[in-house]
């Protein structure tokens, strides 16, 4: 690894070949593999936090740079663009693992011409004049330590515990060697793994930018083979700004909260069932909203009840009075998801509603038939419903999500056929 310091500019002349984007896309990347990674110290000064740069790791090829300063970093790209002869219409790509991270530290030294990210603070791509910063960790979906372990053409491991996070550091702080070295593999493994993505794909310009965009390709292209038959099931699932906006509100993550009567202790004997590739059997095997939304706008209440009785699948807003947990020891509703104007007298677990006086809320048709067997409430008014037709995916999706599993199995465990494996095994976790 090389000191900024003692670059020697000339030796990334070897790197000067470029390839031409696809699809629109006028942009000719640099070939080779590139990555980027900093490493940062959050303190704090009389009581107000601080978070900042002390090293940084820069590689192409098989050449990698550190620096102490982030200003030595835009120095360095300066230069660099010069060597590679960088524009608007011939850019590097950098990856770096976890890019909204390393992006918040770097932004305002920089003038980006275009941004993307998926939501506040989550950038996966950046451009700027001659560079384009992309994140590897939406790309692979994995840790730098999962990375090293699925490579196939290299060994290499994520070193651990070398670099201890508790010290506070700053740029003119002392880095031994050990510590520079684990600066360097975290580069490393990058790089290696774009090299391999490079491999799979022909060309740098081919990767997709997340590892969902290698799922919606492949099924897209299934999907039109059929292309007017699949177009016309497509507009009729479309959704109006309200029904959508409802669907939002209704959208949670998975239940994942501690129980009050086991936090804090340590528990023996403990056991657990796990089911194999349970997302993907479930979308093969479940019905799913296959119509526009539906709203009710009568007789709501009445409606809801058949519903429930009928399994249709439905979304709704809920206003509850009076509600409480039948269980004790732990409580469904999140409390982040409740509509603070129309919910008051909460008694929260710990994020979670035990009860309220009066408790608005979104939910699905899952969540308002898991909310009746947990809790009891006085009285309840259906603020808004609409209600879908149910049916089962899409024949080329079920089609697509079997041979990803077919191929995933078969492949485990086969000599010679390791990248293909972890392709196949990345396709369906992502579907």
């Amino acid at each position: 690894m090389i000191n900024v310091s003692d670059v020697d500019y000339s030796q990334f002349s070897q790197y000067k070949d470029f390839c031409r984007g696809k699809g629109k896309d006028k942009t000719d990347f640099i070939t080779a593999p590139c990555g980027f990674d900093t490493e940062t110290t959050s303190t704090e000064v009389n009581g107000e936090k601080f978070a900042y740069v002390y090293e940084w790791t820069f590689g192409i090829g098989d050449i990698i740079i550190y620096g102490r300063y982030i200003e030595e970093f835009v120095d360095f790209l300066n230069n660099l663009k010069l060597v590679l002869g960088l524009d608007d219409e011939h850019k590097l790509p950098i990856y770096v693992q976890n890019l909204p991270f390393d992006f918040q530290f770097i932004r305002k030294y920089f003038i980006w011409d275009n941004v993307f990210a998926t939501d506040l603070r989550n950038v996966i791509r950046a451009d700027m004049d001659g560079f384009q910063f992309r994140d590897s960790y939406i790309l692979s979906g994995t840790s730098l330590a999962v990375m090293a372990k699925n490579l196939t053409s290299h060994k290499i491991e994520k070193l651990v515990g070398d670099l201890d996070y508790d010290l506070v550091r700053n740029p003119s702080t002392p880095l031994s060697d050990k510590e520079l070295k684990y600066c360097e593999y975290d580069v490393k493994i990058i790089l290696y793994y774009i090299e391999e993505q490079i491999s799979i794909y022909g060309s740098v310009a081919n990767l997709p930018l997340t590892n969902t965009g290698r799922v919606r390709k492949t099924v897209r292209r299934k999907c039109f083979k059929n292309y007017k038959e699949y177009k016309k099931m497509m507009d009729c699932l479309t959704m109006d700004v309200n029904s959508y906006d409802l669907a939002r509100r209704c959208f949670q993550g998975g239940f994942t909260h501690a129980s009050m009567e086991y936090s804090g202790k340590t528990l023996e004997n403990v056991h657990s069932i796990d089911f194999t590739s349970s997302y993907p059997s479930v979308m093969i095997a479940e019905k799913y909203p296959m119509s526009r939304p539906m709203e009710v706008l009568e007789d709501k209440k009445a409606k809801l009840k058949s519903f429930l009785r009928n399994d249709t699948l439905f979304v709704c807003t809920i206003e509850f009075t009076n509600i409480e947990s039948i269980l004790v020891y732990e409580n469904y509703i999140s409390e982040s998801k409740c509509d603070k104007e129309h919910t008051t007298g909460v008694i929260a677990n710990n994020g979670r509603v035990f009860s309220a006086d009066k408790l608005r809320i979104s939910l699905t048709s899952l969540d308002l038939a898991i909310i009746d067997q947990v809790y009891k409430f006085d009285d309840w008014e259906v603020i808004e419903l609409y209600y879908f037709t149910s049916y089962y995916l899409p024949k080329p999706i079920i089609q697509s999500i079997l041979e990803f599993y077919d191929k995933k199995t078969k492949l485990k465990g086969v000599k010679g056929e390791e990248v293909e494996y972890l392709l196949n095994k990345g396709m369906l976790n992502s579907i």
